[in-house]
């Protein structure tokens, strides 16, 4: 199933694109929104996109290969920008863009484990580097696992999934026998079933794992607080979020800046998906867009 990205129109209208502008798109995934916005930066406009995925880079080097400008893509951390940059020799970007989220092909990557029907073991990582979360699960205590699906997922059941996942590990031969149709099951069997339930009862321990190996929110902190150094003045930053603790973040470090007089915040509140993208694209329904315009750059 291709990706399907987010808030599209809403994006582009907050990064105020124009031909000749040099935009990065710091989470370019398979190249949806990069597409769009290599199109309106045309004629003499530069695209530069970054992804921590060597998949998704691939992918989205296909994808922008097929369309007509110039554009670079990067396999690196949003969290790295500045290094980035100096590089590859690089400029201070007119517009960027963060989407938080991961993207619907990823799902489908089996080996990967981020489906709750995939047969794969429980990696969870965009990076081949980073440790997977059946090595996690593995290693750490039931406490530990406790603090982990609480402070990471917002779990309110952290305890109970914690200490069947330890139950559940002791009877393993080897950690990667731990795949994701395995844990959704044991979570599920965990959490109490609640009447009129929106979501499966393993999505936050799922993004709890995930947010915990990947460093997502120390990440998100490190490219927010980067964004003077990466964005040339009169540029603009957009991020999509897709849960409280990712919009908090991108939040707090917009309004830091806003009273160091630094940025214009651009959106009082943030812009979501309107009744028809979220019927027709059911996972944009919790996605929020904040945006601003950088009035002074380090």
């Amino acid at each position: 199933m291709p990706h399907i990205p987010v808030l599209l129109q809403e994006t582009l209208h907050s990064l105020g694109l124009a031909p000749g502008m040099f935009v990065i798109d710091a989470t370019v995934g398979s190249g949806g929104h990069a597409t769009a916005i290599m199109e309106r930066i045309q004629p003499g406009g530069m695209l530069l996109g970054i992804d921590w995925d060597p998949e998704m880079a691939r992918r989205a080097q296909e994808r922008l290969a097929q369309g007509k400008g110039k554009y670079m893509v990067v396999r690196g951390n949003y969290a790295e920008l500045p290094d980035i940059l100096h590089a590859h020799g690089l400029p201070r970007a007119d517009a960027l863009l963060f989407d938080f989220g991961f993207s619907s092909e990823q799902l489908e990557m089996s080996e990967r484990g981020f489906s709750f029907t995939s047969e794969g073991p429980l990696r969870l990582t965009y990076s081949p580097e980073s440790i997977p979360a059946y090595e996690v699960l593995a290693a750490s205590s039931e406490d530990e696992l406790t603090r982990i699906f609480r402070e990471f997922g917002e779990e309110r059941w952290a305890r109970r999934i914690a200490r069947a996942v330890k139950a559940e590990m002791e009877n393993l031969r080897v950690p990667r026998e731990m795949t994701a149709r395995r844990f959704a099951e044991i979570v599920a069997r965990a959490v109490p079933r609640g009447k009129g339930r929106r979501i499966h009862p393993a999505t936050r321990a799922f993004q709890a794992l995930r947010i915990y190996v990947n460093y997502e929110l120390d990440n998100i902190a490190r490219a927010m607080a980067n964004i003077p150094r990466v964005v040339a003045q009169g540029g603009r930053v957009a991020a999509i979020s897709f849960h409280s603790l990712e919009d908090r973040i991108v939040k707090q470090w917009l309004q830091k800046m806003s009273r160091a007089g630094v940025m214009k915040i651009l959106t009082k509140k943030p812009i979501t998906p309107s009744a028809n993208e979220k019927e027709s694209n059911p996972r944009s329904r919790s996605a929020k867009l904040r945006a601003g315009e950088l009035l002074n750059a380090v």
